[in-house]
């Protein structure tokens, strides 16, 4: 996605850059992205809109969204129209929300400038309320959160005698201990940990959170460590991860 006053005929962007302007979106956030966009060009192709074609891949979204600017120009129409079939459709508000910035996002990167968005929101705002007024989607499931007392079950069920279990062990007791997602846990090294006489500091270098990677670091003492060991009887656990202290 290329700033609005970016002059397409300029320059020529290289292979490095083109990259890391793909790359500046995180790649779950791409796909489903992806995805929403496809399912809108398909949904306008169904209603004459748009040419029928198989959107098959990241160039021929791109071409489908170009053409539908340059047959309709403005499509605040289209798109209030759209986020209203999804309403229809009974997809859950925040779906509708993200389908609603996936297209924002095209709409810019195809050159278009920013897309009206007062339509469709004030549609998914009745929708909400609709919603709300019939009971539907007021309540939101939420998985329940692990407690210390869950946890122990948890790395009891895993073969602490293989590689594979320490691992998964480990990063069971430090994602509780951190509060981290999945992805700033598959995004740690082995460099990222630190082991002083107090406990083991953690440097978190990205998460979804932080949009521009500042990072940010963790510091676990070792009591809590211990404190784990006491409940959980795993004083092999805490030694294979030298979680504890000196």
């Amino acid at each position: 996605m290329l700033p609005d006053d970016f002059e397409a005929g300029a320059v020529e962007l290289s292979a490095n850059t083109r990259d890391r302007l793909r790359r500046a979106m995180p790649e779950s956030t791409r796909r489903a992205y992806t995805g929403d966009l496809r399912r809108f060009l398909s949904w306008s192709a169904d209603r004459k809109l748009l040419a029928a074609t198989v959107f098959t891949d990241d160039e021929r979204l791109a071409d489908g969204m170009q053409h539908l600017l340059e047959r309709h120009g403005d499509l605040h129409v289209i798109v209030t129209e759209y986020v209203s079939a999804l309403a229809d459709l009974g997809r859950a508000p925040a779906t509708v929300e993200r389908a609603l910035a996936a297209i924002t996002t095209a709409h810019r990167a195809a050159g278009a400038g920013g897309l009206r968005t007062d339509g469709p929101r004030q549609v998914l705002r009745s929708y909400r309320r609709d919603r709300a007024s019939t009971g539907a989607g007021v309540r939101v499931r939420k998985t329940a959160p692990v407690t210390i007392a869950a946890l122990p079950a948890m790395t009891d069920a895993l073969d602490r005698n293989s590689l594979v279990g320490i691992r998964d062990t480990a990063l069971l007791i430090l994602g509780f201990a951190l509060g981290a997602r999945r992805s700033e846990l598959a995004a740690l090294d082995i460099t990222d940990l630190t082991f002083t006489a107090e406990g083991v500091q953690v440097e978190v270098r990205t998460s979804k959170t932080d949009r521009d990677s500042h990072g940010r670091t963790a510091a676990l003492p070792y009591w809590g460590a211990r404190s784990f060991q006491r409940k959980s009887n795993a004083k092999d656990l805490a030694l294979n991860l030298g979680l504890t202290g000196p």
